[in-house]
């Protein structure tokens, strides 16, 4: 590849250097001016090539290392875009197994929540039952009182109605009288 630059650095100056003789369609080609022309160029473009030589093999190195060091960054980065991509490969192939996961526990935690629900709900049903059956006894046994009191008040009121037909005033002051000393004698 060298021998092939350092052949394009001497047609190149001697292209220049004849361009004036083509141009002139090759009437009177005078070859002294022409070699002394091209013996010029080819020193000078030497001589500058000589000069700017370290100059343009630090330019080219740096370029050279510049491009190297833009492929390994680019290497890099596409390493890590594959590492990304199989993460998120991954990633996806386990999202089926996540989401099922997530419904199955969701599936378990509803199952619990209504099987507490339906415990509560029987806790609450029995606990009204319970009270229910309390009241009712309470207001049962209020009414057999409210029963006797009335059945007694209606007897006494029976009685007394009988008594008062079948008793005279006299005897009803003896009762009084000895009602009255029976209280006596018992303070």
């Amino acid at each position: 590849m060298k021998h092939h630059l350092k052949t394009r650095a001497l047609i190149l100056p001697l292209l220049v250097v004849s361009l004036p003789t083509i141009a002139s369609g090759g009437e009177g080609i005078n070859y002294g001016q022409l070699i002394a022309q091209a013996v010029n160029c080819l020193i000078f473009f030497g001589g500058l090539g000589y000069i700017l030589r370290n100059v343009i093999r630090d330019f080219f190195s740096i370029r050279v290392k510049g491009i190297r060091d833009d492929l390994a960054m680019a290497e890099s980065s596409r390493e890590d875009a594959k590492r990304r991509l199989d993460e998120i490969d991954e990633k996806m192939a386990n999202l089926d197994r996540e989401v099922a996961g997530i419904e199955a526990q969701a599936r378990k935690d509803a199952e619990a929540a209504r099987e507490r629900l339906l415990r509560l709900a029987e806790q609450d049903a029995q606990k009204i039952m319970d009270q229910a059956k309390a009241d009712i006894e309470s207001s049962k046994r209020d009414a057999i009182s409210q029963l006797k009191a009335y059945v007694a008040d209606k007897a006494i009121s029976e009685a007394e109605q009988s008594v008062r037909e079948s008793i005279t005033d006299r005897e009803r002051n003896q009762l009084f009288t000895d009602f009255a000393r029976q209280m006596g004698a018992r303070s």
